[in-house]
């Protein structure tokens, strides 16, 4: 059965218990008979499925392909900028990267040029910077445009709390400031978890382990974990001899090694796989959601998306199915999450 198609006006949406606002609504992008659209917590559809390829939204604004061209569609499905782009990213900061004759550049939201195409790839602002790229060197830029640390690096993070991490031709790593100087040479600080607002990972190339450290560099767990996850909800991931299991902040484990896959918490629940079907823990460990599903993704606003034959749905925290397996995966071999839209 078709899903219906729905004008989204004011909805309460009763399957999640976050309230959401009179000026957001939840929408997950979804591929259906070979076009991307927008649907609602009850999955309906809120955008039809008319595109051939769409991102997710950021800042009330989607970049969305028709032929081989990107423009930018509203939370109403209006096309506000329109299809004359080779590719497109996720607006950041009231910009968004857009590439044109093989060069990025940057837009503003009323489509107008900010920063002119001249850069080989960009990534998205950051406290008001920007890593791009040139041949295959990375620095930054500010909103401008103008060239604020110099276009040399290997690697370039981008900036949280004042500071990024990049990595010179040697792939030795630094810890700089937003004027480029140089904090801490050889740092520890990881870039990827570093955002987290909890205690951060870390990998030890001599002791080959993974452990975790405040924001300040103090050691809290020691690295002798083959890989950990984040800290969410005062528990991370961590895997020994190739099994997942599940620790606090003391490093006392509330699930021994276990799984043979396990993903990050999200809203207190972490999809695992066991005997090659996923299922969903709760963060005591206990498991809640039996393993049955091909593929799982996270939950968001009280859902997650489940794979059961090659179609998407999506469950409930109780793992009812509430949205029935329609959909396909998207490009990249993902399907989206439901996330707060702005609009």
């Amino acid at each position: 059965m078709k899903p219906k198609i729905l004008l989204l006006t004011a909805i309460v949406f009763s399957l999640f218990a976050v309230t959401l606002n009179a000026q957001e609504m939840a929408l997950a992008r979804v591929s259906y008979q070979g076009k991307y659209g927008f649907i609602n917590p009850q999955g309906e559809f809120v955008i039809q499925p008319q595109y051939d390829y769409a991102l997710t939204f950021s800042e009330g604004f989607a970049a969305v392909e028709m032929g081989d061209k990107y423009g930018f569609i509203n939370t109403k499905g209006e096309l506000v900028i329109g299809f004359q782009f080779d590719d497109a990213n996720w607006f950041d900061e009231r910009l968004v990267s857009v590439k044109k004759d093989g060069k990025y550049g940057f837009i503003d939201k009323s489509g107008r040029l900010i920063v002119d195409y001249q850069f080989d790839d960009t990534f998205a602002f950051s406290e008001g910077l920007a890593d791009v790229k040139i041949d295959d060197k990375c620095g930054y830029i500010d909103n401008a445009g103008n060239v604020t640390i110099p276009i040399k690096y290997e690697t370039c993070y981008r900036f949280i709390n004042g500071t990024a991490v990049i990595q010179d031709l040697e792939l030795t790593s630094y810890l700089i400031n937003k004027k480029g100087e140089i904090l801490e040479t050889n740092t520890k600080v990881d870039p990827i978890s570093r955002s987290n607002p909890e205690l951060q990972s870390f990998w030890d190339e001599e002791k080959r382990g993974a452990g975790f450290k405040t924001r300040n560099g103090k050691i809290i767990l020691e690295p002798k974990y083959a890989a950990v996850g984040i800290f969410q909800e005062g528990r991370s991931i961590v895997n020994e001899k190739g099994k997942w299991g599940i620790i606090d902040k003391n490093g006392k484990f509330i699930l021994r090694p276990t799984y043979d896959e396990m993903f990050h918490f999200y809203e207190g629940l972490a999809s695992v796989k066991k005997d090659g079907k996923y299922g969903f823990i709760n963060l005591n460990g206990k498991l809640v959601i039996t393993p049955k599903f091909d593929l799982v993704g996270i939950f968001s606003h009280g859902l997650a998306a489940v794979m059961i034959d090659r179609k998407i749905g999506y469950i409930n925290k109780k793992g009812e199915l509430v949205i029935k397996p329609v959909f396909d995966e998207t490009k990249g071999g993902r399907w989206s999450d439901f996330e707060t839209v702005n609009h």
